[in-house]
């Protein structure tokens, strides 16, 4: 049964107000940290090192002499996004998720955004793998695929009349990618742990989610 507040006039709202895909993945999203937190350091040992992305380990095994391609390393590049660090880092991006994912799905319908969420989080990992090559970082975290989800939404901000709320929400997106590139110039980008941020990643998925967007019919 989904939570509501009731209203003055006897009726009720949910308590949040997200389409079923949405309050779905940003639930799987907190128990996922929940899980891991409480996981012995050995087996948080274990998920870190087959469900989070680590470019060294991605691009081994495509090298010569490598393992060669299996489904247990190349899905790192969307499992990563289950994990995070602390509290903070979770819930930054399940409030981004909430907002960007919500409108979207609501446009979209909730196999799109889907689909948009998870293929921008690879693009992001992807990007990041191009940027800082065979290291040995590891990555976790939803963020590659919520800047995904920021960048798609850029395509309905113009359409039709561009009125305040769209106005706020280009420069909220300019702003963030901003931060971004200040990061880059700064060199505090890295791996998405012990507050380290991939700024590679966000900046790889928002691009992808701006042309995936486009492909997506509405």
């Amino acid at each position: 049964m989904t939570p509501a507040l009731l209203r003055p006039g006897g009726g009720s709202e949910p308590l949040f107000n997200a389409p079923p895909a949405t309050l779905w993945l940003s639930g799987i999203l907190v128990a996922c940290y929940g899980i891991f937190r409480f996981l012995p350091e050995d087996a948080q040992d274990w998920v870190l090192l087959h469900l989070a992305f680590v470019p060294l380990i991605f691009l081994e095994q495509f090298s010569q002499g490598g393992p060669g391609p299996s489904a247990a390393l190349l899905l790192p590049i969307v499992t990563y996004t289950l994990l995070h660090a602390d509290l903070v880092h979770l819930l930054v991006n399940v409030g981004m998720l909430m907002a960007f994912g919500a409108v979207l799905e609501r446009l979209l319908g909730a196999t799109h955004f889907l689909i948009l969420f998870f293929a921008t989080a690879a693009m992001g990992a992807l990007t990041l793998t191009w940027w800082v090559g065979a290291q040995p970082l590891v990555v976790i975290g939803a963020s590659g695929g919520v800047y995904g989800l920021m960048g798609a939404s850029m395509r309905f901000l113009f359409a039709g009349n561009v009125n305040q709320a769209r106005r706020s929400a280009l420069a909220f997106a300019t702003a963030i990618l901003g931060l971004n590139f200040i990061m880059a110039l700064l060199g505090t980008g890295g791996l998405i742990a012990a507050a380290n941020i991939a700024w590679q990643a966000h900046v790889g998925g928002f691009f992808a989610g701006v042309v995936l967007a486009l492909l997506i019919r509405r």
